[in-house]
């Protein structure tokens, strides 16, 4: 997308450094982006394992182990036993993940990065999930592992059978015996087409929660800095209004990355409710 100089889109939907590959533009300014919480949370993690103690824990650590129960617990109330050595760090490292990713905006600071333009630049810091690639990638990421482990719980055919077989049943339409092999067909047809909807509501509507607010909160602080330019009290406005937002945005950032990572979890639960609810038992 060409930006030109008094481009009226905001600098949330800017790119100033991409670059093509096998015919494809890349985002090179969200790459780097992406990778920033990445080597955050890898230092982090390291840090903590070079510390790691059972008699004096540091705050790190107590901070993680905090967050990694406290996630740990909702997997356990939502699926039992089931999947208890693998959501909760998925689920955790997502939360973590989205919450950098996210927050790198509201660090007011800016990265020399090329420019398309020629040359370098200063650009401010945004937010990877602000690029709607990374909600998307990150959605289709979370949809393929519950799907995976659908078929684990259920088998092939299992799986295969609840695309017709689920949401409506005959016990739950009462519909009589004798009647049900002549309306057999149309209930599974109708089951197919509900769970085809359902399952791209979910890609849809997982990864757009994320950019949605996201970039609601870039255009917020892209109005802000205009009020800077505003005359001669436009400055005194911005400041009380960009730390308010920055604040404020702080929480957005929480609620979003914890609502993100629950969302993996129950949708993880309805993927595999049968076969954890009737067995009880972990995989």
């Amino acid at each position: 997308m060409e930006q030109g100089e008094g481009s009226p889109i905001p600098h949330a939907l800017e790119h100033p450094w991409t670059e093509e590959l096998f015919g494809l533009v890349v985002f090179m300014d969200t790459m780097i982006y992406v990778w920033i919480p990445i080597i955050v949370l890898l230092i982090a993690a390291v840090v903590v394992r070079i510390r790691l103690s059972l008699d004096s824990p540091g705050k790190l650590q107590i901070m993680m182990e905090g967050l990694f129960d406290f996630i740990g617990s909702l997997v356990r109330d939502s699926l039992g036993d089931y999947g208890r050595k693998v959501i909760p760090p998925l689920a955790f490292t997502l939360f973590l993940f989205i919450f950098l990713a996210s927050f790198l905006e509201l660090i007011p600071a800016a990265i020399l990065m090329p420019s398309d333009h020629g040359g370098f630049e200063w650009v401010p810091f945004k937010a990877a999930t602000g690029d709607v690639n990374v909600p998307l990638a990150l959605g289709l990421f979370v949809i393929g592992l519950i799907h995976f482990y659908s078929i684990k719980a259920k088998g092939i055919i299992g799986y295969v059978g609840s695309y017709f077989v689920e949401p409506i049943t005959r016990e739950g339409v009462g519909i009589p015996k004798n009647i049900w092999p002549f309306v057999a067909v149309l209930v599974f047809g109708f089951n197919f087409i509900l769970r085809i909807a359902e399952e791209v509501g979910k890609l849809i509507s997982l990864p757009m929660r994320l950019f949605g607010n996201m970039f609601a909160k870039a255009i917020i602080f892209f109005l802000i800095g205009l009020i800077g330019t505003a005359g001669l009290f436009g400055p005194l406005l911005m400041l009380p209004a960009d730390i308010f937002w920055r604040g404020w945005s702080t929480m957005i950032v929480v609620i979003q990355a914890f609502v993100f990572a629950l969302l993996a979890i129950v949708y993880t639960k309805l993927a595999t409710v049968n076969e954890h609810d009737s067995e009880g038992g972990e995989h």
